[in-house]
């Protein structure tokens, strides 16, 4: 095997390498040095290889970098988004499966050691994220991602996003109707808010309407 060009990159981070197969894959522009990477040398395998893992995990880490700018992440959410985007990579670049795996827990320890990954921070996204969710959704929400936080009810918070549920959604309905009022209360109660809050923010809503 060998490298027959090193193409420059609209990214200035990044080159492209080409091989006698045909093949190319992107690589860091810093790894062309610390590999010692020149055209028209007969590569070992283990040369090969060494190539395709730096590659792999340059293009891991620059994912990564780029979705937790995007918003706060935990390890979890990384992971399921990595598995999406390694079977994008391997089906373009045709890496092997092997070097994928082990490069991506590299990459994970890397994030984990800067520090990138903060779940009070992703908390607190979520929370903006989904303004009108109850707690309790919420937090069935987070632990389904593997968060071990959990937001604390607030009874005010909680009666005033049910107040703004009905007034969105429920505005022409007739409250003083028990069927249609028992039907409102049990779909506001599969949403994960308790009992007590929607009865009392029915009972608000209809006072002040």
């Amino acid at each position: 095997m060998q490298i027959v060009a090193i193409n420059p990159s609209r990214r200035s981070s990044q080159v492209w390498l080409k091989f006698d197969d045909q093949s190319f894959i992107p690589l860091r522009v810093d790894d062309i040095v610390i590999l010692k990477i020149k055209k028209l040398i007969d590569l070992s395998d283990d040369q090969y290889q060494n190539i395709l893992s730096h590659s792999v995990r340059f293009l891991l880490l620059e994912y990564c970098l780029r979705q937790i700018a995007s918003s706060p992440k935990v390890e979890s959410i990384l992971r399921r988004k990595l598995r999406i985007y390694n079977q994008k990579i391997i089906k373009k670049y045709n890496y092997p499966s092997d070097t994928i795996i082990t490069e991506l827990e590299k990459v994970i320890n890397k994030i984990n050691e800067l520090n990138l990954l903060d779940e009070q921070k992703y908390v607190d996204y979520v929370v903006r994220k989904y303004p009108k969710k109850s707690v309790s959704e919420i937090n069935y929400l987070l632990n389904s991602f593997g968060v071990s936080q959990k937001i604390n009810v607030s009874s005010d918070t909680e009666i005033t996003k049910i107040k703004e549920i009905i007034t969105k959604k429920y505005k022409s309905v007739d409250l003083a109707d028990y069927n249609t009022k028992n039907k409102i209360i049990s779909s506001l109660y599969r949403k994960g808010f308790a009992l007590e809050f929607i009865k009392t923010a029915i009972d608000e809503y209809q006072k002040v309407g």
